[in-house]
């Protein structure tokens, strides 16, 4: 196997005191099943090792994802930070112990997945493993690149697409953007309507599990103009405008054809 395509797992806070016992047995299962653990001290070394996974266009050289722990001061705005510097970085927080309250602002704030302290290791392989795969789909391959200039030009095809379980949305001239679970989840719930259309608190409910929010109203349609905006931005990094529209004082719609694969 080539030296990039060995998936690294980066872990930011993983050398505390307190959390070595936790996740000494993480650790070796993950390494046991093929991953590469790489402990980062600090800051700087972190954003040094999200920049390195990356090529001068942007596309990811190896599949890697970075685990932050949910203890750490400034970690939710190191996670701001991350997704300025990289949409796409694939990030998931780690807990010691399951706190639904605390962890919620992650996944709003834009981590694709969480780990905690106390599941099985087990879990933690099949989690990243999972993360990993959608990763893997969006890496460039040297046969794309060597075999495109002997191909005709495909033709467009005119709808949008919700692929990879809904992982993937795919433009009508075939550009992909990889979407973190808050997005796949609004989007889900989007696209699955008869009319493309969704109120606020429809939305809000798939994004909190199936829950009603009871949170701040002007607060919660605030979080979901801030994910739209996001998965928007992302949109146009890769080129594309992202057809979602707001319903004034009502909700959101996905206002061209699209389909779920």
């Amino acid at each position: 196997m080539l030296a990039q395509c060995i998936p690294t797992l980066y872990w930011y806070g993983a050398q505390q005191a307190e959390l070595e016992q936790v996740y000494l047995a993480h650790q070796q299962a993950l390494e046991a099943a093929g991953f590469h653990l790489q402990v980062l001290a600090d800051h700087k070394a972190l954003f040094q090792a999200v920049a390195a996974t990356k090529g001068q266009n942007g596309a990811q050289l190896s599949p890697a994802v970075f685990l932050l722990s949910a203890h750490l001061k400034g970690v939710l705005s190191l996670v701001a930070c991350l997704r300025a510097q990289d949409p796409y970085v694939p990030l998931v927080i780690v807990q010691s112990v399951w706190d639904e309250s605390a962890l919620l602002p992650f996944l709003y704030g834009g981590v694709d997945a969480y780990c905690i302290g106390t599941d099985s290791s087990e879990l933690w392989v099949a989690k990243l493993s999972s993360l990993l795969r959608r990763i893997r789909l969006s890496l460039p391959t040297p046969s794309a690149v060597i075999d495109s200039s002997f191909k005709s030009s495909p033709q467009p095809d005119p709808m949008w697409a919700l692929a990879n379980e809904g992982w993937q949305l795919f433009s009508p001239d075939g550009r992909s953007i990889t979407l973190t679970s808050t997005e796949r989840f609004l989007l889900l719930e989007l696209c699955r309507q008869p009319d493309k259309r969704a109120s606020h608190q429809q939305l809000l409910r798939a994004l909190n599990g199936g829950k009603e929010d009871t949170s701040d109203p002007v607060i919660a349609h605030n979080r979901l103009g801030v994910i739209i905006s996001r998965l928007k931005r992302k949109g146009s990094l890769e080129g594309v405008a992202i057809p979602i529209r707001s319903v004034h004082k009502w909700g959101y719609m996905f206002s061209a054809p699209v389909r779920i694969e």
